[in-house]
């Protein structure tokens, strides 16, 4: 007896250190649900920097001023009546876009592009936010907020690329939920085709994903005719354009992995500080998320990898990656139990519409409403803007590459530019590579500019010590001169007198 009571004494101690280590395991378990909660915060107010800070790049003048041309005159045309050396019929493949800012614009200026922005942001931002509900707690603040962060360099400008967010976010989610849904892809990429070139990244990823879908087990896979027939589809209603077959050819002819002179298109090797972080992180968090899976997905991994060695070779590929990778790898990580999917106590929900408050209240607050900012290196000297405006000038003028579409905002078809950011829409190789010699004072190509004798010249200072003194000897005269830019002027034109200085914070300035 002495002996049994002993035993069950000794059953009974063994338990008390498994039911501590138990216990000690669940909290740690809490903790570092309850630590990675804490991202609530600065997920909150990345998303309201993302939806109130709208900035003007060199591209937006252009696009907004041809979205007004073809909402006045709703038709195509291949003629570029903006600038003297154009020698390509135009093909503006980013129409729909630009009449979409066109719309927005005429209803209420500045404030309608911030709107149609913020509009397309907050979608990107409900699909992200769809994608990673299911989620354990443990990876849904990091992969949301990692995904909002991932997105800036997007969505804080006002251009057709937040178009391709939309879309390529917008299809991840599809792909990643049931197969049927998918009917709804052709329709997308009409929109997308119309809308900006990124469809060819949409198309990638569609089509690895559906060609390793077709090696999965038959019970885990659409039919094999959907595999098939929906990308064909897609491809097929990209055709519906006013170009037809032509933007296929086109775009064969101009999509390529890198562009010299352009920052967005160089390398991530070459890239800023921040996006090589960002493009890290995203990196590290899939390695996290395939690592960890309950299931490995081979499609969700291939397409994934593609978009990473994309982005690696160009940069404007980065802010796509990252929240694209999001949606297609969450739904495959550690999902929420059914006491993790309650709703959240109503302290908490407190404490997340007073983080956004203040988020809005720390961007907001500073800032003029309805102002979408011109800051930035590439910008044009305001003053000197002025000057040109004040002598109502019309003639041809010798632009610089980021300048070219501010000069067709301000000016155009009055002055007409001899380079903007249109590139090979209106450009040919030739025409870029000469005027890129041109600004940089090439004696070749300042030697066949002499022929032209355009009335005036518009550029920086600094690019080289010749364009400037060319100028100034082969008739013409420096009327403008500022640290920042000259205006030359042929000597037997008007003087262009300088104005008062001015601010010019908001678009579209001076």
């Amino acid at each position: 007896m002495a002996f049994q009571l002993q035993n069950s004494v000794v059953a009974v101690d063994s338990t008390a250190p498994a039911a501590a280590g138990a216990r000690t395991v669940a909290r740690r378990r809490r903790d570092a649900i309850e630590s990675m909660s804490t991202l609530r915060v600065p997920m909150w107010i990345a998303a309201a920097y993302v939806l109130l800070t709208s900035n003007a790049d060199p591209d937006l003048f252009g696009h907004l001023r041809f979205g007004l041309d073809h909402l006045r005159s709703w038709r195509f045309s291949s003629a570029d009546p903006y600038s003297f050396t154009s020698d390509l019929p135009w093909t503006n493949h980013e129409w729909l876009s630009e009449l979409t800012m066109a719309v927005a614009y005429s209803w209420a200026g500045a404030l309608g592009l911030i709107v149609m922005k913020g509009l397309a942001t907050v979608a990107v931002l409900l699909v992200i936010a769809r994608s990673v509900k299911d989620a354990a707690p443990l990876w849904r603040w990091p992969s949301a907020l990692l995904a909002v962060l991932g997105m800036l360099p997007i969505s804080l400008t006002i251009r057709p690329q937040i178009w391709t967010l939309l879309f390529l976010t917008l299809m991840c989610s599809i792909l990643t939920g049931p197969w049927k849904r998918r009917a709804w892809l052709p329709l997308i990429f009409l929109l997308w085709a119309n809308m900006h070139g990124g469809w060819l990244v949409g198309l990638g990823v569609l089509g690895v994903w559906s060609a390793f879908e077709l090696i999965e087990p038959a019970d885990d896979r659409p039919p094999v005719w959907a595999l098939i027939l929906l990308p064909a589809g897609c491809l097929l209603a990209t055709l519906i354009n006013p170009y037809g077959w032509h933007l296929w050819g086109f775009l064969a002819k101009t999509v390529r992995l890198t562009r010299a002179d352009i920052a967005e298109w160089q390398p991530l090797w070459r890239a800023p500080t921040g996006s090589i972080i960002h493009w890290i992180a995203a990196i590290v968090w899939a390695g996290f998320a395939i690592r960890f899976a309950e299931r490995r997905s081979l499609k969700a991994i291939a397409a994934s990898l593609m978009l990473a060695y994309a982005s690696m070779r160009v940069l404007r590929m980065v802010p796509l990656f990252i929240p694209a990778a999001v949606i297609l790898l969450i739904p495959y990580v550690r999902r929420a139990g059914a006491h993790q999917r309650q709703a959240s106590p109503r302290g908490k929900a407190l404490i997340d519409v007073a983080c956004a408050c203040i988020g809005l209240a720390v961007v907001a607050w500073p800032l003029a409403p309805g102002c979408v900012h011109m800051t930035g290196s590439w910008l044009p000297d305001s003053n000197v803007a002025r000057a040109i405006s004040a002598a109502n000038l019309s003639g041809r003028m010798v632009t610089y590459f980021d300048w070219g579409e501010y000069v067709i905002w301000h000016f155009g078809p009055k002055l007409r530019v001899s380079m903007d950011g249109r590139r090979e829409t209106v450009y040919s190789e030739r025409v870029l590579d000469e005027q890129r010699k041109v600004a940089y004072g090439d004696p070749g190509a300042m030697t066949r500019l002499q022929a032209i004798s355009p009335e005036y010249a518009w550029l920086p200072q600094g690019l080289t010590d010749r364009a400037k003194p060319w100028f100034a000897s082969h008739g013409y005269r420096i009327d403008v001169n500022t640290p920042t830019s000259f205006v030359a002027v042929r000597n037997d034109l008007p003087r262009i007198q300088s104005v008062a200085a001015g601010a010019a914070p908001c678009f579209p300035g001076p």
